[in-house]
């Protein structure tokens, strides 16, 4: 089992070669580093993650997701400021402190 991020990326990183150079071939516009790219290739191969990491801006562009996050970072809006914060808060109501570990790793600590 891997124990950290880095250790995936030892792993993966000629499939991660591979999907960079496909979606550069076929002029995908992206802003995915290999630890995002990483999540359509764990246990896949490149040839199905392409179609997915495709999928998946296409979602963000069609629902304006990149539009929603940069009205937050230029607004400097406060987490209860943020669009459908009363939803987020009925799921995740106890949410203290949100971060990353050393290794990159997200967590939250409720």
């Amino acid at each position: 089992m891997f124990e950290r991020v880095t250790d995936l990326l030892v792993e993966y990183n000629y499939d991660l070669q591979d999907l960079r150079n496909r979606l550069a071939e076929e002029n995908v516009q992206h802003n995915l580093d290999d630890i995002r790219l990483l999540r359509y290739l764990f246990r896949s191969t490149p040839a199905k993650a392409l179609p997915r990491i495709k999928a998946m801006l296409a979602w963000r562009k069609t629902h304006n997701a990149d539009d929603v996050a940069q009205k937050i970072l230029e607004s400097n809006m406060v987490p209860s400021q943020f669009p459908h914060f009363e939803i987020f808060q009925r799921c995740f109501p106890q949410q203290t402190l949100f971060g990353f570990s050393s290794s990159g790793t997200p967590f939250s600590i409720e």
